[in-house]
């Protein structure tokens, strides 16, 4: 009785060894994340005795151990392959994720109403934001939560987002100036966006905004320096824009067709 007892045990447990070595698991895995979205690739090979499945795949994205992302994903098992079934999936994220992250990949089969895999692996990130793109006057005016800052030095006076915001619609001496206004303030707001911005034009226009009150009647010279300067910043803050963008609907704000006099047309060859 005692050596059938031995024997049943030892039966028992090349049975447990044999069950742990044909586990559900994968291997050749390949794990990727960024901030769009997470992809990964590998072979999931089938323990003997389940049948096909869903392996589901849920990805989060951890900052200093805090949830900041999550997503989803999910692959069926058409059948099962003995030297294993190929997989690969890709989820997005329900919120983008900033910064140095680390994605956690958890992987489970549910396979006869049991979980038959369960896989957590980790990936560290660091998402980097390039979607950056610099806009026009018309998309700072009318998006000022957007604003990097609260305030900007324009002309040599510091302006809040308020009085910046209606000097971009009040009254001026000339319309040229009105428009470098609007072009010196997105072309800042442009450069703590994204950078890039022609910093001698900056100063420049800083230094005639600041020496030619809004209400003056400007020269000659001096409207034919303003439209140099605003054409100037105009082609950097429509640099991403091309041919994606819908021209302005609004005549206020378009100056691709800018209205001026004869005299000002004479004015552009003297």
């Amino acid at each position: 009785m005692t050596k059938m007892r031995l024997l049943t045990l030892a039966l028992l447990l090349i049975a447990g060894l044999a069950a742990t070595a044909q586990a559900s698991h994968t291997e050749s895995l390949v794990l990727n994340a960024d901030c769009d979205g997470f992809n990964a690739e590998g072979v999931l090979v089938l323990s003997s005795y389940i049948g096909t499945g869903d392996m589901e795949v849920a990805v989060e994205a951890l900052n200093d151990g805090v949830v900041v992302a999550s997503g989803t994903a999910t692959f069926h098992i058409e059948s099962r392959i003995v030297e294993g079934n190929p997989f690969t999936f890709e989820g997005v994220w329900d919120v983008a994720p900033e910064g140095a992250t680390e994605a956690v990949f958890l992987m489970t089969l549910h396979s006869q109403g049991w979980l038959s895999l369960n896989e957590t692996h980790n990936l560290a990130m660091e998402c980097i934001m390039d979607d950056c793109q610099v806009r026009r006057p018309a998309w700072w005016y009318r998006h000022p939560d957007a604003w990097p800052v609260d305030e900007l030095e324009i002309g040599g006076c510091t302006l809040n987002k308020c009085q910046i915001r209606n000097l971009m619609t009040g009254c001026w001496g000339r319309r040229v100036a009105k428009r470098l206004f609007r072009h010196t303030v997105a072309a800042m707001l442009n450069d703590l966006a994204c950078g890039g911005a022609p910093a001698d034009v900056v100063v420049e226009a800083n230094a005639f905004l600041g020496s030619h009150p809004r209400h003056q009647n400007l020269n000659r010279a001096a409207r034919r320096e303003a439209r140099a300067l605003k054409n100037l910043l105009r082609e950097f803050n429509r640099r991403d824009v091309s041919n994606k963008a819908a021209p302005e609907t609004d005549p206020e704000w378009d100056d691709s067709t800018e209205t001026i006099t004869w005299d000002e047309v004479k004015d552009m060859f003297r």
